[in-house]
């Protein structure tokens, strides 16, 4: 389970706050608390988002963002207000380009949902 806290700033615009994610197991127990710092310049509209079924024998799906970006392999990223909300939280960006960027998303993550035709 993933809590999004969208901390107070002086914006007006709310994707440009800092936020406070939280990965809590099945019994509500915090594992995992991370703190994301926002450059409000740096946010970008996405126009789209996918998700490519996983390969034979691949414990993770690729998800690919259409958005203008300055971003490059390594870099971590900061989703939110995406539905469905398994796609919002930090990412590890995998693949960049400067109309998209894409990252892997965990099966363990998704379960087998993001197979069904």
């Amino acid at each position: 389970m993933k809590t999004t806290e969208y901390l107070p700033q002086d914006s007006n615009n709310w994707g440009a706050d800092d936020r406070e994610i939280i990965y809590s197991n099945e019994v509500g127990q915090p594992m995992l608390d991370v703190y994301v710092q926002v450059n409000p310049s740096a946010t970008d509209s996405i126009t789209a988002i996918s998700a490519a079924a996983p390969q034979q024998g691949q414990n993770y799906s690729v998800v690919t963002v259409t958005a203008n970006n300055n971003f490059s392999v390594g870099q971590y990223v900061a989703l939110s207000g995406i539905l469905p909300e398994m796609y919002n939280g930090v990412v590890q960006i995998t693949a960049a380009s400067h109309v998209s960027f894409g990252f892997d998303l965990p099966q363990t993550y998704y379960g087998d949902s993001i197979l069904a035709t």
